[in-house]
């Protein structure tokens, strides 16, 4: 039973595009200019079409595009097309992601990842690159009680 929406789910989902959400890199050249190119975090997908784990992160991949398009750049990286860039990034399991802060690798994970964990690390990758880390956090958390003239307690201490 063929549906229209499975259709959709299918075009949506094609790894080969080189525009929108998600980039299909096409060589080391393509790779080395769309990482630099781009000011802020960058999300490589390092995949193989028969690959099972890597057919069921694409969804999980691709929302996470529409989610966060235009504050970061999301890259699928064919290993297969690409043996070099996998041996240069000494990818030896896929699916694996790697996030690119400021063109340096800042965070990886392989193996499928979750929704949940995959915006985690494109969370703490927007907050590095915009020099928000936790030190940013815990003086902007102090910073707001002084000037309200309080001083934060524990929670426990109520």
């Amino acid at each position: 039973m063929s549906s229209g929406k499975s259709r959709q789910r299918k075009l949506t989902h094609s790894p080969n595009r080189t525009s929108g959400p998600v980039v299909e890199v096409k060589g080391e050249k393509h790779f080395r200019e769309l990482v630099t190119a781009f000011d802020g975090p960058v999300v490589v997908d390092f995949w193989a079409p028969w690959c099972g784990p890597c057919k069921a992160m694409g969804p999980v991949f691709e929302r996470a595009a529409r989610e966060h398009q235009g504050a970061v750049r999301f890259l699928k990286v064919n290993t297969e097309a690409n043996q070099a860039l996998a041996q240069a990034f000494n990818i030896r399991s896929i699916p694996s992601l790697l996030i690119f802060v400021h063109g340096e690798v800042y965070d990886a994970h392989v193996g499928l990842a979750s929704s949940g964990h995959l915006s985690s690390m494109l969370l703490r990758a927007i907050d590095k690159h915009e020099g928000r880390g936790i030190g940013h956090k815990i003086k902007r958390f102090f910073g707001a009680a002084r000037d309200e003239g309080t001083t934060p307690e524990h929670p426990s201490a109520s």
